[in-house]
């Protein structure tokens, strides 16, 4: 085949980074399309408030603060109870409020107002932080997956490419990476929600007190939603960017790539930064973000390649197949079916595990439940197996930890696995302590992987998480009654690694075990340094 020299290897990763940063900038005109959806709901609840009760004289704040009457507070209600009805893409304790409110005996004119107001941030921000989760998932793993591809089809060869689980790409947009510590998330729902809420409550009061035109007041309010809108806005480019550099990173790991180049876009807009970074190489164990890494300042374009020599290609040891065999790779080889083979061989490599012996089995008494509970459990089960036995993929349910009733619809899951939906994460951040518990199936047989542990290690609300399997096995842990961890990416990868070492050591040891039930002990002996609880059983 002929050799791609680095000019090549250059423009295709500033191709591959035009391409988030095209997907950026679309979301990025769909973030101001939905502050201005707002923005006109709020000044059309504005102008039909002051045009219902203002007199000729204006609205004071003694006029704003009269009670409603038996018709309004009744008119006022239908429209909370439909809010209520929406309320699985909102955040529950705003759905609490509104629960709250529908069932007073006496609201005045400006808490039905301010109630409506809000509740158009509330659905703002839900959307937005919906929005920016796929946009950010997305950059992380087209960044993976396009350079894996791009990498395998300029050498003509191909070898098994991990799948990314959604467990893991949560774990990776959870993580904060900017100096005060708050991941875009975070950023969303406890910035930018409460600066629109204070700008509507400060500026409604404001108006009222000093007998100002509504109109001055959509005008601030205008003007407050255009700052917040920006901010969201240069969020989406910076975020979309370093998870894109997130992606290449652990791409490049995989590839046990040894060092990499940075590549700037030069021209007129061209950073400083970026123009001294361009061209310099590092060791892949320097890859940090912001420091030796893109983006290195908001919107930058910056990216980075495998350090490659004309002559000898690029630094690094092609990745194998637990079998260590690589394939043919042709050069006309589209995206898509390079990543639907790829996928497909981690899956079938996987899957070779062998079964596990009864003799490995822990059965505990944390996991002996009233026969109400398990009847209710039992149904669950077989509904995912019955699920499973349909498509082949995992399935995911979450139940009352106390009564083992389905609190959610289940989650259907792919061939790249099974994400939680809205509603579940909501749950996850705001129940109570120890009400849930999740339960999905596993295509494969085996025990917990390091991204459910991180789950069930980090929320408290979680009591306990099960895995099932058609082979008849069911697995159980639980964090107990410890206090529930930070973990940080670095910490799962390690946790991952102990996990697999472990497994390891137990084959070396026993010649006779299968790689399920190794994997099963690996992950009993790090539940047992850790204080939780864990078994299996059938």
């Amino acid at each position: 085949m002929a050799k791609k020299n680095k000019k090549y290897w250059i423009k295709r990763f500033e191709q591959l980074e035009e391409a988030v940063q095209s997907d950026a900038e679309t979301y990025k005109d769909e973030v101001e399309d939905l502050f201005q959806e707002a923005l006109t709901s709020v000044e059309k609840d504005i102008a039909y408030w002051y045009n219902r009760y203002a007199t000729t004289k204006g609205m004071s704040y003694t006029d704003a603060k009269k009670e409603l009457t038996a018709g309004e507070l009744k008119e006022l209600q239908m429209s909370l109870d439909e809010y209520i009805a929406k309320g699985e893409s909102l955040d529950p304790v705003w759905v609490r409020q509104l629960e709250a409110a529908s069932t007073r005996a006496h609201l005045n004119r400006l808490e039905a107002l301010e109630l409506q107001m809000q509740q158009h941030v509330e659905l703002l921000t839900s959307k937005l932080a919906q929005g920016s989760y796929d946009t950010m998932s997305k950059a992380y793993t087209d960044s993976f997956y396009q350079s894996m591809y791009e990498i395998q089809k300029g050498f003509n060869v191909g070898f098994t490419v991990r799948s990314l689980d959604v467990q893991s790409i949560d774990k990776i947009l959870s993580n904060p990476w900017t100096a005060d510590g708050i991941n875009f998330s975070e950023r969303i729902w406890g910035k930018y929600r409460p600066q629109l809420v204070n700008s509507l409550h400060k500026g409604l009061i404001n108006n009222l007190a000093n007998g100002y035109d509504p109109q001055k007041l959509i005008n601030q309010l205008s003007k407050n939603f255009k700052v917040t809108k920006n901010q969201a806005g240069n969020l989406v480019m910076t975020e979309s960017a370093f998870f894109a550099s997130v992606g290449r990173k652990d791409c490049f790991n995989d590839l046990d790539v040894e060092e990499y180049e940075i590549v700037a876009t030069l021209d007129s807009a061209t950073s400083e930064t970026c123009q001294d970074m361009d061209g310099k190489t590092f060791p892949m164990s320097d890859y940090e973000i912001g420091t030796t890494a893109p983006p290195f300042h908001n919107r930058c374009r910056s990216t980075t390649v495998p350090k490659f020599d004309d002559e000898f290609g690029p630094s690094m040891r092609a990745a194998r197949g637990e079998d260590g065999k690589t394939y043919y790779v042709p050069a006309d080889t589209k995206y898509e079916d390079w990543k639907e083979k790829a996928l497909k061989q981690f899956k079938d490599s996987t899957r070779n595990l062998g079964l596990a012996d009864p003799q490995y089995d822990i059965s505990l008494t944390d996991f002996e439940y009233s026969k109400e509970k398990q009847d209710n459990l039992d149904n669950v089960y077989s509904e995912l197996l019955d699920l499973y036995s349909k498509d082949g993929y995992e399935h995911l349910a979450l139940v009352d930890s106390t009564s083992g009733l389905p609190i959610t619809p289940i989650v259907n899951g792919d061939e790249e696995g099974v994400a939680m939906s809205q509603e579940m994460y909501n749950l996850l951040k705001y129940a109570k302590a120890n009400s849930l518990t999740f339960i999905h199936n596993h295509p494969n047989g085996s025990s917990f992987s390091a991204d459910d542990l991180y789950i069930a290690l980090k929320y408290d609300s979680i009591k306990e998480i099960i895995v099932i399997n058609d082979y008849g096995e069911k697995y159980f842990f639980s964090a107990g009654n410890r206090a529930r961890m930070e973990i940080g990416v670095n910490q799962i990868s390690i946790l991952d690694k102990n996990i697999l070492n472990g497994m390891d050591k137990i084959l070396e040891q026993n010649e006779d075990i299968s790689r399920v039930d190794a994997y099963h002990l690996a992950i009993k002996i790090l539940c047992d340094l850790g204080g939780w609880v864990y078994g299996r059983k059938r």
